[in-house]
């Protein structure tokens, strides 16, 4: 009798599918338990946040007033708020009341998921397997966890979002039921009257159904959409009203965000929580990414390959929130995990899908395939324990981590009733009112203050609080650079009232302040500078002057307090910021850069025309020698470091803010170490501390050192100077500095005993200092000190002329010339213009020279340009070597405003010391400041 092995599916009982089905059973409704516990365990413990307090006093309201809350003040539908409202009217409105039903619904997604997974792949061997694996995951996750202990519309949104998932797979299912359909419209209906981002749902239904659902299900899906869309017919204008106020409201984030950044955020969050275990712990990323990679691999091949309809809708449950999400917040960063909250079933099925592609079954016999039968159910077992054991651990961690403590906005108000006296009021930045109006029963007087970059709004309403007759006003900080991005209801407060003490119970999430109110106390919210002194910068900048005097008096370690004043005339894209440095003796003493107001205010978000205020600081340092020094300043572009030109100016220029006069203070200042710290003698001073020798360095580096020295008690003083110099590896010395320490108007003989006085230097490495190992030394008279190892890498120089030798176009001062020029013909208008210059070295030279490019056009005005150090940057003139070739690739960036045309790109050297343009000679004998190498043409 001949038999054949056939491949069939396994044929399972009656009495071993109730087997299974009971197992199944006594599964999920324990992982219900457990979920519910986790959600309700001390769920009234902490107090309400800012989104909370809006659920809890907006649900409180009648249903008229709540829904004309909703329409002018809130953002979101309004299903859950009255889910709340009657709630509320039943079980009371303590914390614990207004979070049980977004705990409940996310009790509910544990079996939601379940009958998802199992659903969609009922047909795999170990499709009961997924589901459960699945659903597990849904009652352990630290994010789900989180977010249904939380009074908002999340946890409904995404159990919904998974229930009408669950309608419109059994509709598809079976077209013809018309009842499936019904349940499918109603179920969808409620989702976006949950929150706006349901929308996400039945866009990503949309896509399934018109993909893989077949002519069959079309029609009816498409019924069904009609019948939402119908049924959200009321929500319409109110949410057209709520999206227009939302657009229209200033909102300080600003930059970008890149798809990576949400995907790996929304990744991690989902996974697992906020406590940063992936982040810290290597092998939990592993971990799930693996699963997840697994999952995605097999599940996006089976939907792209064999159009599996389960696997499609899993991909596209994912990938498409993602997406939209992306698209709406690239340009304005307002990012937070739970934006894809309904991206979480899918998630967590695509990890359950990988665990059961590791454990899938094995076709086949024989010893080997038998082997991976056995090692792969026990591998992927063992790496779903493993993802069960850290999820539930993060979990732990929801009640005890401080990633997910709450503000205690019970505890501040509380202490604020404790310590309210008659006249009182609270300034609540940014407005927090509805939590503080749910602590505080209405007890206190409070005023409200949203997002502003406006001072003469700002100024106005703090008069018209303080005319109500308020003595004392508490100032309660949450999230203040959102709300006040400029800093300017802070600096108005601080320096128009009075601060008072107080014992700040530091409430987690708040900052309080109190403040005075003397008689006759009013907020100036002129936008005028004490100081005038208007510039007008490239791209419609203007900086209108100063509070600050033109001449200061300070003593050493004192910091230097201003405030500029700038005006945009147009929207720009350049995030624009301030270098402001402290400058004497041809040294740079300290200095400071930041954003041209405060740092969550860029440019990029000021509007036209408007006055912005931006503080700076600058640091005397402790131990600067006494004397005059300037204050200086230069705007550049933060992307790229470019330094922008002022008006009627042909390179950038640094603009003198103050001359500071700076005194020795009495006692002296404590000079802190920095660097290295010998404190040795040399001759009769001691060399306390040195920094800024580098360990590494090239022919024609800048060094710039800093040192720290005190004298000797016990050797009589000399007004000598201090002489650094660098000895290479050849043994040749080569003397870089020789300066008085101190300067020379406050000598080592003026120095008291107990004084450390700060030496700066700069210097350059001459271009034929020898390569290898040397050192930095220091000497005074007699005694050399080594100031540490310094390796001199070697330059490859091209001494062999790459081009033929012939008359040079160009000759720059009197060390270099231009042996050739390629210029990019033509571009496109925000292209990128190119050049390959090839310098000639005519002579070594010491001058410090730095080269400018610029595109120009027909009257001779920069467009575009580039300032930087020949060489690409790295090869400094004093670095030159007579007869050899420089090779230097310039790239010059045109902005958006450069019109189509033909423009002359136009080169020069000018000396770093004094900013003077070193003269350029031509062929013909024909001298200027400026060589014209070509012409560019510049295409839409």
């Amino acid at each position: 009798m001949i038999s054949a092995s056939v491949n069939v599916e396994p044929r399972i009982d009656s009495a071993r599918r109730f087997e299974v089905s009971r197992t199944a059973h006594i599964a999920i409704a324990t992982l219900t338990v457990i979920g519910l516990l986790l959600r309700f365990w001390d769920l009234g413990a902490e107090s309400l946040w800012l989104d909370e307090g809006i659920s809890a006093t907006f649900s409180a309201s009648p249903l008229p007033v709540l829904f004309q809350t909703l329409i002018e003040r809130d953002l979101h539908p309004p299903l859950y708020y009255l889910i709340l409202h009657g709630w509320m009217w039943i079980a009371g409105a303590t914390e614990y009341a207004v979070r049980v039903p977004t705990a409940l619904f996310g009790t509910a997604m544990i079996p939601l998921v379940y009958r998802l997974s199992r659903d969609l792949y009922s047909h795999q061997p170990r499709g009961n397997a997924i589901a459960l694996f699945a659903a597990t995951q849904i009652a352990v996750s630290p994010f789900l966890v989180y977010y249904s202990r939380e009074a908002r519309m999340y946890g409904p949104l995404v159990a919904l979002s998974t229930l009408a998932t669950i309608c419109l797979w059994r509709a598809v299912a079976r077209p013809e039921r018309s009842g499936r359909w019904v349940a499918y419209v109603v179920s969808a209906a409620l989702v976006p009257y949950t929150h706006h981002f349901g929308w996400l749902v039945l866009l990503t239904h949309g896509v399934f159904v018109f993909a893989v659902g077949g002519r069959v299900a079309i029609r009816p899906f498409a019924v069904a959409l009609i019948g939402v869309g119908l049924s959200y017919t009321p929500w319409v204008w109110p949410s057209i009203l709520q999206i227009t106020r939302l657009r229209n409201t200033p909102d300080f984030w600003q930059g970008a965000v890149s798809l990576w950044f949400v995907v790996s955020h929304a990744f991690t969050g989902i996974a697992v929580g906020f406590g940063g275990a992936i982040d810290r712990q290597g092998p939990v990323q592993i971990l799930f990414v693996s699963a997840f990679g697994i999952g995605l691999a097999l599940v996006s091949w089976r939907a792209l390959r064999r159009r599996e309809r389960a696997d499609t809708l899993v991909v596209l449950s994912i990938v498409i929130p993602v997406l939209v999400i992306y698209a709406l917040v690239a340009n304005n960063p307002k990012f937070a995990d739970r934006y894809l909250i309904v991206a979480v079933p899918g998630f967590s099925i695509m990890i359950a899908r990988g665990i059961g592609a590791i454990m899938g079954p094995t076709r086949g016999t024989g010893v080997p395939r038998a082997g991976i039968r056995v090692a792969r159910p026990a591998l992927g077992t063992a790496l779903a324990l493993a993802i069960i054991i850290v999820t539930a651990r993060e979990t732990q961690r929801v009640f005890t981590d401080d990633a997910y403590r709450k503000d205690q906005n019970r505890h501040a108000v509380d202490f604020l009733i404790g310590n309210w006296q008659e006249g009182d009021a609270a300034i609540l930045l940014i407005d927090w009112s509805p939590v503080f109006d749910y602590y505080a029963h209405g007890l206190l007087t409070r005023y409200g203050f949203g997002p502003t970059d406006d001072t003469q709004f700002i100024a106005r309403n703090l008069n018209e609080i303080i005319d109500r007759g308020h003595g004392r006003l508490w100032v309660a900080f949450w999230n203040p650079e959102w709300a006040d991005p400029t800093g300017t209801i802070r600096e108005m407060l601080d320096e128009t009232l009075t601060a008072m003490p107080f014992r700040d119970p530091r409430p987690r999430g708040l900052t309080l302040r109190l403040y005075r109110v003397e008689e006759g106390t009013r907020f100036d919210g002129a936008d005028a500078p004490s100081r005038s002194e208007p510039r007008t910068y490239e791209g419609g900048l203007e900086l209108l002057g100063f509070d600050l005097p033109a001449d200061i008096a300070v003593v050493d370690g004192d910091i230097v307090r201003g405030r500029a004043y700038w005006r945009l005339a147009q929207s720009t894209d350049r995030d624009l910021g301030l270098a402001v440095r402290l400058v004497g003796g041809g040294h740079e003493w300290s200095s400071a850069d930041q954003r041209l107001a405060a740092f969550t205010h860029p440019t990029t978000a000021w509007r036209p025309t408007r006055i912005v205020r931006g503080r700076f600081d600058i640091a005397i340092p402790p131990g600067v020698p006494p004397g005059e020094y300037d204050i200086q300043a230069r705007v550049y572009d933060r992307r790229d470091g470019r330094e922008l030109i002022q008006s009627g100016a042909t390179s950038p220029r640094p603009a003198r803010i103050a001359r500071v006069a700076v005194a020795r203070r009495s006692p002296p200042s404590v000079v802190p170490a920095f660097g290295d710290c010998p404190s040795a003698g040399v001759d009769f001073l001691t060399l306390i501390c040195d920094a800024g020798f580098p360990a590494r360095a090239r022919p024609g580096d800048r060094v710039t050192p800093t040192l720290s020295w005190s004298r000797n008690r016990m050797v009589p003083v000399l007004d000598e100077r201090a002489r650094i110099g660098y000895r290479d590896g050849a043994g040749i010395y080569w003397s870089l500095s020789t300066e008085t320490p101190g300067t020379s108007r406050f000598p080592p003989s003026a120095w008291a005993t107990n004084d450390v006085v700060l030496d700066r230097r700069v210097m350059r490495l001459p271009a034929r200092v020898a390569s290898g190992a040397g050192s930095f030394v220091v000497a005074v008279t007699n005694t050399e000190i080594s100031l540490g190892a310094t390796t001199i890498e070697p330059i490859a120089r091209v001494t062999v002329a790459p081009v033929a030798d012939g008359a040079f176009r160009f000759r720059f001062g009197s060390f270099a010339a231009l042996a050739a020029v390629d210029v990019t013909e033509t571009v496109r208008s925000s292209g990128t213009v190119r050049a390959r210059l090839i310098w000639r070295v005519l002579a070594d030279t010491s001058d410090d020279a730095r080269m400018f490019v610029h595109v120009a056009d027909e009257v001779g005005r920069p467009v575009a340009q580039v300032d930087r150090t020949p060489g690409g940057g790295e090869r400094p003139t004093p670095g030159w070597v007579e007869g050899e070739y420089v090779f230097d690739d310039v790239e010059v960036p045109l902005g958006t405003a450069v019109a189509p045309g033909i423009y002359r790109i136009r080169i020069g050297l000018y000396d770093m010391t004094n900013e003077q343009r070193l003269s350029v000679t031509t062929s013909a004998g024909l001298m200027s400041d400026v060589a014209e190498i070509g012409v560019v043409r510049v295409t839409p």
